[in-house]
C-alpha cells in the first residue's frame, strides 16, 4: 500500500512538473496550425503571449524588460514608453508562423497579423535565445520620435 502511494505521488510531481503552462490573453492568441513540439518553441511562444499582451495594455515597463539587452543599454525605458504611447491600446495579436533561423533554435522570426477595429496588419519580429531567456529585438530608430 505504501509503495503504491508513493507510486503515485511520484507521477502526480512529475505530471505537475512537465505541465506546460500558457499565458493567458485575451488579446494575443496562436495559429493553431503552429506546431511547437519543442521546449524552446513552448517558451518561446510563452514569451511572445506575455510580451504581446503587455504591449496591448500599454504595460511598457513591463514590456521593456522583454527586449534585448542591448537595446535597453540604446535606449532608456522613458524614450521606449514615448516611442510606444502612440500605439493603439487593447488590439489583438495573431501569431501566424514560426520559423526558427538556425538549427539549435536560439533565432527565430514570428509572423503576426495586428488586428485593431477594421485594421488587419502583418508584420515580423525577431527573437534571440540569450544565456536561456527568450527576448525580442526591437526596431526602432536612431532618432527621437516627431510629434
Amino acid at each position: 500500500m505504501k509503495s503504491l502511494l508513493g507510486s503515485m505521488v511520484l507521477v502526480l510531481i512529475l505530471l505537475t512538473a512537465c505541465s506546460d503552462k500558457i499565458p493567458k490573453s485575451e488579446y494575443v492568441s496562436i495559429d493553431q496550425n503552429i506546431t511547437l513540439n519543442t521546449k524552446n518553441a513552448q517558451e518561446l511562444r510563452n514569451r511572445f503571449i506575455t510580451y504581446w499582451d503587455m504591449r496591448s495594455r500599454h504595460l511598457f515597463d513591463q514590456s521593456y524588460s522583454y527586449e534585448l539587452p542591448y537595446i535597453r543599454f540604446l535606449k532608456n525605458v522613458e524614450i521606449y514608453k514615448s516611442e510606444l504611447s502612440v500605439t493603439f491600446r487593447g488590439f489583438k495579436t495573431v501569431m501566424t508562423k514560426l520559423q526558427f533561423d538556425d538549427a539549435g533554435q536560439t533565432r527565430a522570426t514570428i509572423y503576426r497579423d495586428y488586428i485593431k477595429d477594421d485594421v488587419q496588419l502583418h508584420q515580423k519580429s525577431r527573437w534571440y535565445l540569450v544565456n536561456g531567456t527568450w527576448y525580442r529585438k526591437y526596431d526602432f530608430s536612431l532618432f527621437p520620435a516627431s510629434r
